[in-house]
């Protein structure tokens, strides 16, 4: 059994780099001089692979390797891919949260349904565990692939300080939500607190998606505003252009006359 969930375990790791770095140069978009896309792609695999292995091996590991991941994922968007500093930031950082919050949620969620402990929960690793587990990656791989197309469509509109704002609501949102596992798992917690915790977890959750949504939705009615307001003065100058257009040509008809009537006298 450990076997198996060694395998599953490495084998969702993998997929989760895979929708990582996909989503990661996606959104962010290749340089056009860069030439070698897919042996790139295959080397930062590689190294995160490799790095993932000294996961739990030592005390503080797991916060060890997400950092050194997130720093080899800034390195190969600053080196490779285009957008601005905070846009890299705000990409690279977001699949780690999205992950993050996903598994707490699911755990919460399974902790309430067996009404057993969540440290129990994680120590046995039941089959109703390994059901969360991949229920875990769909719901990454539609997370990623649904914001994907939402800040390609939207991102554009988007100011530095609204930038933060998001990254700053994303941020607060996962450590509110390890918080909250912390205390439920610290002791042998079942029933009543577990589901305290998941309607604190989805509301947490549901309020930062409504604001950073307000924020979008606000960054794009802006632009459009913008966009109108310049159309709206450019039509003001075409008109403008097209009326002295049309006294220069009154002008030089009335000299004409005035030139033919000149000849004619």
């Amino acid at each position: 059994m450990k076997t198996a969930n060694y395998i599953l375990g490495e084998f969702g790791s993998m997929f989760e780099l895979y929708l990582t770095i996909e989503f990661i140069t996606d959104c962010l978009e290749w340089k056009e001089e860069i030439k070698q896309r897919k042996v790139l792609k295959c080397v930062l695999f590689i190294l995160l692979f490799m790095i993932a292995q000294g996961n739990g091996r030592f005390s503080n590991s797991q916060i060890i390797v997400v950092a050194i991941d997130l720093v080899l994922f800034m390195l190969y968007a600053a080196c490779f891919l285009k957008e601005r500093f905070q846009y890299r930031l705000l990409i690279c950082i977001l699949p780690f949260l999205i992950v993050s919050a996903i598994n707490v949620m699911i755990v919460e969620m399974l902790s309430l349904i067996q009404a057993q402990a969540v440290g129990k929960l994680i120590i046995e690793m039941n089959f109703l565990f390994m059901i969360g587990f991949f229920a875990s990656k769909v719901l990454f791989y539609l997370a990623l692939k649904h914001i994907k197309f939402i800040l390609k469509n939207s991102f554009r509109y988007l100011q530095t300080s609204q930038i933060i704002v998001i990254s700053v609501l994303i941020i607060y949102t996962v450590v509110m939500e390890f918080c909250i596992l912390y205390i439920v798992s610290k002791e042998d917690i079942v029933g009543t607190p577990v589901v305290l915790s998941v309607v604190i977890s989805w509301g947490i959750i549901f309020l930062s998606i409504f604001m950073i949504y307000s924020i979008f939705n606000t960054a794009r009615q802006n632009e459009e505003l913008i966009r109108m307001n310049i159309l709206k003065v450019e039509n003001q100058e075409v008109g403008r252009q097209l009326r002295e257009l049309k006294k220069s040509e009154q002008r030089i008809r009335k000299l004409e006359h005035e030139k033919s009537l000149f000849k004619y006298e």
